[in-house]
């Protein structure tokens, strides 16, 4: 584990960077700390750590801007604690999980459909150009598909403390589908 960097919070509020020598903003702190920087809050006179209280302030401005909690999760963070959270991202993990696993199965179902049926082509047409195009588009499809396979296989493999990654599994997903069913199109229009 790396030294954290110490920012010095003082009376006015002002936040120091000790180690770049210069003053920092809330939103500096949190690009440090997406960008992955160990960071340390304390108070200039008595030393308190305040990471914490940053930190919220950091989700609190978020908040105002985005609203990205729903107001469930923030009523029982208020409720109960820590362990909303700790819940709350279990919860979505799981679902993250259970959505790219359905969709994996899926996409090898479509995967296995697609060349079945341009097996089906390639034996019933005897033209060359026809099974060419045909070859080529299975090639270039095989290589998209195998591309985004790994790359959902990646983010769950890496869920275990990175559920703000998944912010835009869904998209990917849309994605997923949207590819596979452009290419059921185009297998149907070369048949």
């Amino acid at each position: 584990m790396s030294v954290p960097k110490i920012v010095k919070r003082y009376a006015n509020r002002k936040l120091y960077d000790t180690e770049r020598s210069c003053y920092v903003t809330l939103d500096d702190i949190s690009a440090m700390i997406k960008a992955g920087e160990e960071v340390r809050v304390v108070d200039n006179k008595s030393g308190e750590d305040l990471t914490s209280v940053t930190l919220a302030q950091i989700i609190f401005e978020a908040e105002k801007k985005k609203n990205f909690m729903p107001l469930g999760l923030l009523r029982d963070l208020i409720q109960n604690g820590g362990d909303s959270i700790t819940e709350f991202a279990r919860e979505r993990v799981e679902r993250v999980q259970t959505a790219a696993h359905e969709i994996k199965e899926t996409a090898q179902k479509l995967r296995t459909d697609l060349e079945g049926k341009i097996d089906r082509l390639t034996h019933r047409q005897g033209d060359d150009g026809v099974q060419a195009k045909v070859t080529e588009l299975v090639a270039t499809t095989q290589k998209a598909f195998d591309d985004l396979q790994k790359s959902v296989e990646e983010r769950v493999k890496g869920s275990d403390g990175a559920v703000s990654r998944y912010a835009t599994l869904g998209r990917d997903m849309e994605d997923i589908r949207q590819r596979l069913a452009s290419l059921e199109e185009r297998i149907t229009k070369i048949q």
